[in-house]
């Protein structure tokens, strides 16, 4: 398979750095970009994605494909529990992207993408998955439980769990 393309997760320690990239079959991949010993180093975490972009102030990767933004609020989980991975995904449809739409920037929880014809589009994304992480980076772990028994989503407990 060809590599398509690359994206690096530009927050955190080196060690906690992430690669994402996209092969030939629209399959999504992530490596630890530093890892010791037996640890798994690549792993496979979705699929049918045209694009991808690391979030500019977190490690969250966003992928846009067949006509909806797929988030992964926290994908250094996949080394740890692939069920919870799956769990975590923020799955948002997007009306009229057309054919091959680009990412062109994840900020916060705004998304924003360019469709075939050039037009801009921008959509959000829930804002307590950027909270949470924030949260756990500062071991602010009652504040995270607290966020998460407020909002009653399986989402944010299944990021919860993978980062604890």
């Amino acid at each position: 398979r060809e590599i398509l393309e690359l994206t690096l997760s530009q927050c955190g320690k080196l060690t906690e750095r992430i690669l994402a990239f996209r092969d030939s079959d629209a399959a999504v991949l992530v490596a630890k970009v530093k890892t010791y010993g037996i640890a798994q180093r690549i792993a496979k975490i979705g699929s049918s994605v045209e694009h991808l972009h690391f979030n500019d102030t977190t490690n969250m990767l966003a992928g846009v494909g067949e006509g909806r933004v797929i988030v992964w609020p926290a994908v250094e989980i996949v080394f740890i529990d692939r069920t919870l991975l799956q769990r975590s995904i923020i799955d948002k449809p997007v009306s009229a992207l057309g054919k091959f739409p680009i990412l062109r920037r994840f900020t916060d929880n705004m998304v924003s993408l360019r469709r075939s014809d050039g037009s801009i589009v921008a959509t959000t994304i829930p804002p307590f998955a950027g909270s949470l992480l924030q949260y756990t980076a500062e071991s602010k772990w009652d504040q995270a439980i607290r966020l998460c028994r407020h909002i009653k989503s399986e989402v944010t407990w299944a990021v919860l769990a993978g980062l604890a």
